[in-house]
């Protein structure tokens, strides 16, 4: 359509619809009180026979809109933005102040634009990203489930800390019963976070129960990671993709345990009755597809009563080896019946960036 006349700001209108008219968006000018000025061909388009002077009954409107922002825009002098809703479409409206040349707010430009798809593409991003949370919250709750409570059988018992740093944690833990003597246990840490390292610990999870139970039950700790290392190396995991564990074998009739490592760095910690606390040197190749088999070195310890055998992973030091001072800053000071207090309250203060978990076994 032709400008109406006369025009509030010094332009050329007909150049100015010009430019309007190139836009591909629906465009208007009003006065901030309801009149419409100008209009582009796209908006011209938009509004079909109907030819309104009011902007509202362009809408559909008897009277006019409740909070005009081409007014407030016009007098607070900065765009302003709103949504509508017309018949089932939806449209944002962005409207701009225009100055004559003394600088003055005399009109304002409203860019109306149909989102109506893209508010359905978000509504239903929306539904299946609420679909999402409820199917982590459920694999959360799954996976707590099986790990390990306390368990105390004799003079043993075994405590545990697991403080994932997303929804799904990539550590594990287990207490598997070989013979009536005889218990496997074992933390490990997966590569990386979220959804692919939970579903790689669930997947040892079922691999190390179905392997230490029907195959292995009166094997050495060594063998048994090594048997994991051949059941547990698809390649469809990638080089990337690796899995670290300390594995013990604990005799409840002796105390002997029988310790190996595959590519753990936070070492196993024994604490003796009297408080003395030593890492126990053992290493191996991480659970991985990067050799079809791997041979593994065990230590032997016996359990005290009293003493007490620590099994963790790098998100309780805080990240790795590297600046880590060990369990001893932890324990300074701490008697043996509060030392799972202290290592609760140490777990619950640093600041979680990894995975925090521990297993510790206690004889007495």
């Amino acid at each position: 359509m032709n400008p109406k006349d006369p025009c509030p700001f010094d332009m050329d209108a007909q150049f100015l619809l010009g430019v309007l008219n190139g836009m591909s968006e629906m465009v208007r000018v009003t006065d901030g009180k309801s009149n419409v000025l100008m209009e582009n061909s796209a908006y011209s388009s938009w509004r079909g026979d109907k030819a309104p002077d009011k902007c509202f009954e362009a809408i559909g409107l008897g009277y006019p809109c409740t909070e005009c922002i081409s007014l407030r825009a016009i007098e607070e002098d900065r765009r302003l933005f709103k949504e509508i809703t017309i018949g089932r479409r939806v449209y944002a409206i962005e409207s701009c102040p225009i100055r004559d040349r003394t600088g003055k707010n005399v009109a304002a430009m409203e860019e109306i634009k149909d989102i109506t798809e893209y508010r359905q593409m978000y509504s239903e991003l929306m539904d299946r990203n609420k679909k999402m949370e409820n199917d982590l919250e459920m694999a959360r709750s799954l996976q707590h489930a099986l790990l390990p409570k306390e368990i105390s059988f004799g003079e043993y018992s075994f405590y545990s800390i697991f403080r994932p740093c997303e929804r799904l944690g990539g550590d594990v833990f287990d207490i598997i019963d070989l013979t009536p003597s005889r218990k496997a246990f074992y933390i490990a840490d997966v590569s990386g976070h979220g959804v692919t390292a939970a579903m790689m610990t669930m997947l040892l999870y079922e691999t190390v129960r179905f392997i230490a139970q029907r195959n292995l039950k009166h094997s050495a700790s060594e063998d048994i990671l090594a048997m994991m290392q051949k059941s547990f190396n698809p390649p469809t995991f990638g080089d990337d993709k690796y899995i670290t564990v300390i594995l013990g074998v604990l005799d409840t009739e002796s105390g002997k345990v029988e310790l190996a490592n595959a590519g753990h760095t936070m070492l196993p910690v024994y604490i003796s009755p009297k408080g003395a606390t030593w890492e126990i040197e053992i290493s191996g190749m991480p659970l991985s597809n990067w050799a079809a088999a791997a041979k593994y070195k065990g230590s032997r310890l016996v359990m005290e009563k009293g003493g007490k055998l620590l099994l963790y992973t790098d998100g309780f030091a805080g990240g790795g080896r590297e600046g880590y001072k060990g369990i001893q800053p932890i324990l300074k000071g701490v008697k043996g019946d509060k030392i799972i207090r202290a290592l609760v309250r140490h777990a619950t203060s640093i600041k979680i960036e990894d995975d925090i978990t521990l297993l510790m076994l206690q004889r007495g």
